[in-house]
C-alpha cells in the first residue's frame, strides 16, 4: 500500500514500485502528466488528481507529482499535515545507480561483458544490469524501495524463462519480505553510497552453505519422520562468511555460486544462494533436484501429514567418517570438518523464527546476539 497512488479520474491504481506503474493504462496516466510538464503547462498537478492509498482516509490525502533525474516522486501537497512525512518514489536514486555500478564494475573486472537497463526477450523484465558469464547470465536487481514477495517472485521466474539468473541486492537495515523467497543478499548497511566504493569493500549477508547434520546430534530440531530423532543425516544451512558483492558478480556467472530451493522440516520452501558443491550435496541427501522452478509444478503425492517435509538421508550421506560432519567443499572450515557433530550443531544451529523476530523488535537482544558471536546473517528471518 505504501507504493500505491490512486487516480480518481480513471479509477486506476498506480504502483510506483513497478517499472510500468502497474500496466499500460497506468503508464499512460504518467505519460500524460509528463507531456503536460514538457509543454510547461501550469499547474502540473491539480489537487484531487492523485490520492495516497496509505492515507486515503486522512483529511488531506492528495498528492502532487514532481520529477527529478531518473525519478518521479508523488508527495503530499505543501502546507498539508502530511507534507514532508511521506513520499512515494518511482525510479532510481543516485544511491541505486552507484550500487548497480559497483556490481557492474565487479563483473567487468572479472572479465565479463555487462549490459545495463536491457529488457529481457519475451518479457517485461528489465534488470538493472546483466552480467554475461560462461555458465549463467546474472541479472542484477538492486531494490531500495518496497516490493512485494509476489512481484519479486514473478520477476525472478520471468527472468529464468528468458535464461537469466536474478540476484537481488538490498542495503536496507531491515530484512525485506522477499528475502528467502528469491535469490537475494543484503549489502552492508553501514556503507555510505555518496560515491562508488572501492572494489571488494562491500560485504554481503545472505550467501549460505549446506551443512549435513546427524539427526540425534541436532538438539532442538525434531526429525520429520521420528519424534525422538533417528540415526540418519539431514541437510541444514548456515551463513557463508566473508562474502562480498564482488563475489556474486564473479562466481554466479561461472556457476560456482547458484540459487537453490531448500525445504525446511516443516515443508516451507526457501530460496538460497549456495556453492554448486553445496547444492549438489543437498540433492544427494534428499534425492531430488533443488533447481528453482521455471514454472509452478504440481506437487507430488505424499503421505498424509508429511507433505513437503524434507527427507532423511542415508546414515552416511555427507559424512567424512562416523561422528564427523564436513563443511562446504569449496571452502572447507577445519572447525566444521573435524569437530564432532554435537559441537558443530551448537556452533551453527540457526536461530528460531521466534528469536529472529525478537531480535528485530528488541535492540538490546539483537545487540546481545551480535556480541555473543552471531552475525547479521543469522538474524535474517528465512522462515516467516
Amino acid at each position: 500500500m505504501k507504493s500505491l497512488v490512486e487516480h480518481p479520474a480513471t479509477g486506476l491504481i498506480l504502483d510506483f514500485s513497478q517499472v510500468d506503474f502497474g500496466g499500460p493504462e497506468q503508464e499512460e496516466v504518467i505519460a500524460n502528466w509528463q507531456a503536460r510538464r514538457e509543454a510547461n503547462l501550469r499547474p502540473l498537478t491539480f489537487k484531487g488528481d492523485f490520492l495516497c492509498s496509505q492515507h486515503r482516509d486522512h483529511e488531506n490525502p492528495w498528492l502532487e507529482l514532481r520529477q527529478l533525474p531518473g525519478q518521479i516522486i508523488a508527495a503530499h501537497w505543501k502546507g498539508s499535515a502530511l507534507a514532508g512525512s511521506h513520499e512515494i518514489v518511482h525510479g532510481v536514486s543516485a544511491e541505486h545507480q552507484r550500487q548497480v555500478e559497483y556490481v557492474q564494475n565487479a563483473g567487468e573486472a572479472a572479465g565479463f561483458r555487462v549490459e545495463v537497463e536491457k529488457f529481457l526477450p519475451t518479457t517485461k523484465v528489465k534488470p538493472d544490469a546483466i552480467v554475461y558469464g560462461s555458465q549463467a547470465d546474472m541479472g542484477v536487481e538492486v531494490q531500495r524501495s518496497h516490493l512485494t514477495v509476489q512481484a519479486a517472485r514473478t520477476r525472478t521466474t520471468e527472468a529464468l524463462q528468458a535464461g537469466v539468473t536474478s540476484v537481488w541486492f538490498t542495503d536496507s537495515n531491515r530484512n525485506p519480505k522477499w528475502i528467502g523467497h528469491v535469490p537475494g543478499v543484503r549489502l552492508n548497511p553501514a556503507i555510505v553510497w555518496d560515491r562508488v566504493p572501492r572494489p571488494r569493500s562491500v560485504s554481503v549477508a545472505g550467501v549460505r552453505q549446506i551443512v549435513p547434520r546427524n539427526c540425534r546430534a541436532w538438539p532442538g530440531s525434531p526429525c520429520p519422520r521420528h519424534s525422538r530423532g533417528c540415526s540418519k543425516w539431514h541437510p541444514d544451512h548456515a551463513p557463508k562468511l566473508g562474502m562480498f558483492a564482488d563475489d556474486l558478480a564473479e562466481l554466479v556467472p561461472v556457476g560456482e555460486l547458484v540459487p537453490m530451493e531448500f525445504k525446511t522440516f516443516g515443508g516451507r520452501k526457501l530460496v538460497l544462494i549456495v556453492s554448486a558443491e553445496g547444492k549438489a550435496r543437498y540433492e544427494s541427501m534428499v534425492g531430488h533436484s533443488a533447481d528453482l522452478p521455471v514454472k509452478a509444478a504440481a506437487r507430488r503425492g505424499a503421505p498424509v501429514g508429511q507433505e513437503g517435509l524434507i527427507e532423511c538421508a542415508t546414515p552416511r550421506a555427507g559424512a567424512l567418517r562416523p561422528g564427523h560432519v564436513r563443511g562446504d567443499a569449496d571452502d572447507p572450515d577445519p572447525a566444521l570438518s573435524l569437530a564432532p557433530a554435537q559441537q558443530v550443531a551448537d556452533e551453527f544451529l540457526p536461530l528460531t523464527p521466534a528469536q529472529q523476530h525478537m531480535a528485530s523488535e528488541l535492540p538490546w537482544y539483537r545487540q546481545w546476539l551480535l556480541e555473543t558471536g552471531r552475525t547479521e546473517d543469522d538474524l535474517i528471518p528465512f522462515v516467516t
